[in-house]
């Protein structure tokens, strides 16, 4: 719809020019038109939010598809550019702040932004199958623990944020019991 209402407003603003240099060749009063000064803004402001948003979009749903060996390699890029993105969402002009789509938009962000350091946990080489299968009974979901086969999606779908704290406990469980471990194979 943004395309369909710049395409027009493009079409409108031209007929503007050509009728203000009519009346430039003919000496008439320049006629103002507030509204299409107004429709200008207003759209730039949209553009901008719109084109961050649909990046946004977009970069989350190329997360998704990836399987859970390509995020444990690509967190940290994706961490960088979800910042990024923050960063870029917090720049918008403050007239934005009170649409809905900003809203949407903060909110996505966020959310990722919150689920990271639990997928920088989970992706630790201390978690053993044992630790998915908590996983699994606190999110109340079920899934294939295979780094090649589990997405990413997956995860996002078992809502972690809901559980955080649970999560969090299995991860420090999870680095509690690998300590133990290395300290009997010292021992041994």
């Amino acid at each position: 719809r943004l395309k369909k209402f710049k395409s027009e407003f493009d079409l409108l603003k031209r007929k503007h020019e050509s009728y203000a240099a009519g009346e430039d060749l003919f000496a008439l009063k320049k006629t103002e038109n507030p509204a299409l000064v107004k429709t200008h803004k207003e759209l730039t402001l949209l553009t901008k939010l719109y084109d961050l948003y649909m990046e946004v979009v977009n970069t989350l749903e190329s997360y998704n598809e990836l399987t859970w060996s390509s995020v444990m390699e690509r967190i940290e890029n994706m961490a960088e550019q979800m910042t990024a993105s923050d960063l870029q969402c917090k720049r918008l002009p403050k007239s934005l702040r009170e649409w809905e789509a900003y809203n949407d938009l903060q909110l996505r962000v966020t959310n990722f932004l919150n689920i990271l350091p639990l997928l920088q946990d989970l992706s630790k080489d201390s978690i053993q199958n044992r630790h998915w299968v908590q996983v699994m009974q606190v999110t109340g979901s079920n899934f294939v623990v295979d780094a090649n086969e589990l997405t990413l999606r997956t995860l996002l779908n078992a809502d972690l944020l809901r559980v955080k704290d649970d999560i969090e406990d299995i991860c420090d469980s999870a680095d509690k019991q690998m300590a133990i471990d290395t300290k009997l194979s010292e021992v041994r």
